[in-house]
């Protein structure tokens, strides 16, 4: 464990004016593809002995946020009560959830002080793992407004303010383009600041090993955005690229892509509906909109390809999926690629979802409940045997370094993923409380509480430990058995 990072020496770093190289050159995505990258050394290095390395290599490292719900949004656990360095081999850390103070990072504005507070805290929790360093944070909104620049922060630890961005007009698609847009500049610069300045904190702990400085970036064009526009975006994403790589060439750095988006299965995309998940073989429209993905990649830059999938979430309607829902986009990767893979998040939910339809702010008679996700624990398992076998085929040329899962434990106990919510014990009622303001804020805005309420509950039960604490079998147990193999190499 290294010197605990006090607040005012965070902010100073934050606020520093270390110079960023706006519109400097990058090389070609492919150019950087290699059988090793950046960070993967210093995996190998850091990573506890009861992962013992070898000669022969043949796993990923594992890694987990420690995630918790509370009274507004999702947030990160700062008490080390979530057993990250027993369970895991890494930890990650996804920033999405906090907001971006535009302000201070476009105009020298004085950093919320909420915010900056609640990032130095975590900062030093972080630091208290002494395990690898996953770092995430976002280019787009976090709330379903994919194509438009992430939130604005509040001064409300793990919230943001009302409204996707801290410009008005942008209800689809934010052009990046800084002749058509004179905001876009604007943007670009505070952006990048904001990537320089959290990645500067966390190399603070000394373990930070990868940043992903674009989660799902892809899903930027599932709102109809122009050709032109996705080419500014993805320029955007090159300059991001170009300045981080100047401070940290010894981490691996990655824009990540939702492989649902890739596949254009997620709603209102081409092959968003029609899809037999149980077919014996991948329909031909998916495999040619899993192509059409892929090839829009190209000029995004990364040091390895990194992508998330939730496949629960996308094949709930079915009941199940096979195996070519991952070999099939993957299955587009360059050889280069295939031998450098991260999984950015991933889970998989063991509980039902069911959700209130009623067009009321709570869960008061009459109720109409609908389940429309059945999860059992063997199918956490299974996926996770089915990603671990994908993602460690060497035989195909796959070989992936980190399988990040979206978290530790479970955000929500199995009652509060039901219709309607009832607590054990009293001292879970806040958790239902939750779910009733999401009902409400919805109802006020004219949108269909179950709607907010799948918000909330799609990441719910995704943990390999329960809300409590046990074990989610036979995930859990599957997991640290892959564990004892010795890991992938540089």
């Amino acid at each position: 464990m290294h010197s605990f990072i006090p607040f005012f020496l965070l902010f100073a770093v934050l606020l520093s004016g270390v110079p960023v190289l706006f519109g400097s050159g990058v090389s070609s995505p492919s150019s950087s593809f290699s059988s090793s990258f950046p960070g993967i050394s210093f995996f190998k290095q850091q990573l506890s002995s009861a992962s013992p390395v070898s000669s022969t290599l043949q796993r990923p490292a594992y890694a987990a946020a420690p995630l918790a719900l509370n009274t507004s949004q999702y947030q990160f656990v700062l008490d080390g009560s979530i057993p990250i360095k027993e369970d895991f081999d890494a930890v990650s850390v996804d920033l999405s959830y906090y907001g971006l103070p535009w302000n201070s990072f476009l105009y020298e504005e004085p950093l919320p002080v909420s915010w900056a507070e609640r990032l130095a805290a975590m900062v030093n929790a972080v630091d208290a793992y002494e395990l690898p360093v996953l770092l995430q944070f976002s280019i787009t909104g976090n709330d379903g407004h994919t194509s438009c620049p992430t939130a604005n922060a509040s001064d409300i630890p793990g919230t943001t303010s009302p409204g996707v961005s801290p410009f008005t007009g942008c209800d689809k698609c934010f052009d990046y383009d800084i002749v058509r847009n004179p905001v876009a500049s604007f943007i670009r610069q505070g952006y990048i600041n904001y990537a320089l300045a959290v990645s500067v904190a966390f190399n603070a702990t000394e373990t930070l090993a990868l940043i992903n400085f674009g989660i799902d970036a892809n899903r930027y064009l599932e709102n109809g955005c122009t050709t032109d526009q996705w080419v500014a975006f993805s320029q955007f994403t090159q300059q991001v690229y170009a300045t981080l790589k100047n401070y940290f060439p010894d981490k691996g750095l990655f824009a990540s892509f939702s492989l649902e988006s890739m596949m254009q299965v997620n709603s209102g995309q081409q092959c968003a509906t029609g899809i037999d998940w149980n077919a014996k073989n991948p329909p031909t429209a998916l495999v040619k909109c899993a192509q059409e993905g892929y090839a829009a990649l190209a000029e995004i830059p990364r040091d390895v390809f990194a992508f998330s999938a939730f496949p629960a979430l996308t094949t709930a309607s079915q009941g199940g999926f096979q195996s070519w829902y991952l070999s099939t986009p993957l299955s587009f990767l360059t050889a280069a690629e295939k031998q450098s893979m991260v999984v950015a998040s991933t889970g998989f939910l063991w509980t039902p979802i069911v959700l209130n339809y009623a067009n009321t702010t709570d869960y008061s008679p009459p109720l109409q409940c609908n389940t429309i996700y059945q999860g059992t624990q063997q199918a956490s398992a299974n996926w996770f045997e089915m990603l671990n076998t994908q993602c460690t085929n060497t035989a195909a040329g796959y070989r992936t370094y980190v399988i990040n899962f979206k978290s530790g434990r479970d955000t929500l106990f199995s009652q509060a993923m039901t219709c309607p919510c009832t607590v054990p014990i009293p001292a879970l009622q806040p958790y239902c409380d939750v779910l009733i303001g999401y009902r409400t804020a919805c109802y006020n805005a004219r949108i269909l509480p179950a709607a907010c309420e799948f918000g909330i509950k799609q990441y719910g039960s995704m943990g390999v430990r329960d809300l409590f604490g046990q074990p989610n079998e036979p995930f859990y147990t599957d997991l640290q058995t892959a564990r004892q193999l010795p890991l992938f190499g540089v």
